[in-house]
């Protein structure tokens, strides 16, 4: 007859199973953690891969100054497919896409250093300073509010509080023209922008700009029959002054193309033929060019940079080489008519661009980054505006939660107000000088 197990026996079996059980679950728990920090090393290290795959693909995007960097966002790279969703390893939840990124800075000539940052669900970066921006400076860090500041596609964090003023004076270059204030998904003119042509020739709509990428433009879509204008601007009144050299310019593309005329000019009554004795009237219509899609084929589903310059009221040579019709590889497709000198006395000038003339209801022009501004050392170059390096496209400046406006592209110290998600607002201060 077979003897059972007594409770002592029994007891210590279940002793023992437990000490195996004590001993194993840290250990199976510490395996678990391990095999999911090694998938988010893995996941920092396909986000670098990804980032150097788009930059070898687009070489403009690569920063363009020694110790100058680049955030390339997750859901950039989503977006144009270098990269599928990355997800936390313990949750699955799909990581910040705005948040998580590379951060890509320069160091040489063809040289440059990659640092991913991930956001996720349980799992992030151990990164709480901010990224190491030159041109980013913040007077204090005294109660500390992290804010994210996007130019080009780049996001940069600041910090900023009440008392806080964060310099952007050499994140992007200021333009007398604060193109800023068009409204998105609204007809007409725009602030000091006065429309030309009816209200509803005039929009301000999404579209794609000279880089591929979405941003605000102000779109000339739905025209009347009638040879008249059919849409554009006319800014006046830009304080100048009249000793100096002032560069105006804006970007032009064509689709559906008419009858209509693109023009570009500057305001009435404020400057003369570059030719002009002092005793000469001002121009009462000053263009620097006007043509038919004849004239200038490549504009025909194209962005074009025009580019024209006012100088000095005492000037004596002749139009800059600088000044003419430009594709989006820097090759310059045509001159421009002429340009012009500043009157005597002239105090102030403007910038106009108009489609005109157009009897086809479906012609389109598309105008974006109209710039006006004076001539010096600090002036974005011709290659700086073809690369669309001097400013941030303006779409990536408005905050989606409250609808505001983030970027100001002129001089002054700016601000908006920032919600966190506990409720508190906060209003951030900026200046560019």
């Amino acid at each position: 007859m077979k003897r059972g197990y007594t409770l002592i026996e029994i007891l210590a079996v279940i002793i023992i199973l437990g000490i195996v059980i004590a001993i194993s679950i840290p250990i199976v728990g510490t395996l678990i953690r391990n095999s999911q920090e090694d998938a988010f090393r893995e996941n920092q290290n396909a986000l670098i891969e990804a980032a150097k795959t788009y930059q070898h693909g687009l070489p403009g995007y690569l920063s363009q100054r020694p110790n100058e960097i680049i955030f390339l966002s997750l859901k950039e790279l989503k977006v144009t497919n270098h990269i599928e969703d990355i997800v936390d390893p313990k949750t699955k939840v799909s990581c910040d896409e705005n948040a998580s990124g590379v951060a890509i800075k320069r160091v040489g000539e063809s040289d440059f250093i990659y640092e991913s940052y991930l956001k996720c669900d349980e799992f992030n970066t151990e990164n709480t300073t901010t990224l190491p921006f030159t041109s980013i400076t913040a007077t204090t860090l005294e109660n500390i509010q992290k804010v994210t500041i996007k130019y080009n596609q780049n996001e940069i964090n600041a910090f900023a509080t009440e008392k806080n003023i964060i310099d952007l004076s050499k994140v992007y270059k200021p333009t007398l023209l604060d193109y800023s204030i068009w409204q998105l998904n609204t007809s007409g003119s725009q602030g000091n922008f006065s429309k030309n042509g009816e209200t509803y020739e005039n929009k301000i709509l999404l579209g794609t700009n000279p880089w591929g990428r979405t941003d605000i433009l102000w779109v000339v879509n739905e025209n009347d029959a009638n040879s008249n204008a059919d849409g554009g601007w006319n800014v006046t009144g830009l304080p100048i002054d009249k000793t100096k050299t002032y560069r105006l310019s804006v970007w032009i593309k064509r689709e559906n193309v008419g009858d209509g005329r693109s023009y570009f000019g500057c305001q009435k009554y404020t400057v003369k033929k570059l030719a002009a004795n002092p005793e000469d009237e001002t121009e009462t219509n000053p263009y620097f060019y006007s043509g038919l899609i004849s004239h200038l084929p490549q504009i025909d589903g194209n962005w074009t940079l025009w580019v024209a310059h006012i100088h000095p009221y005492d000037y004596t040579g002749g139009t800059s080489s600088q000044s003419g019709i430009y594709a989006t590889d820097g090759t310059k497709i045509r001159n421009i008519n002429n340009d012009y000198k500043w009157a005597s006395d002239a105090t102030y000038g403007g910038h106009r661009s108009f489609l005109y003339y157009s009897t086809k209801t479906d012609e389109i022009q598309y105008f974006y980054r109209p710039r006006f501004e004076v001539v010096d050392a600090n002036t974005p170059s011709i290659q700086d505006l073809i690369r669309g390096v001097e400013n941030t496209d303006l779409y990536n400046c408005y905050l989606k939660a409250q609808g505001e406006i983030l970027c100001h592209y002129e001089i002054g110290t700016h601000q908006f107000t920032m919600r966190k998600s506990s409720g508190e607002i906060y209003r951030i201060y900026y200046t560019i000088r």
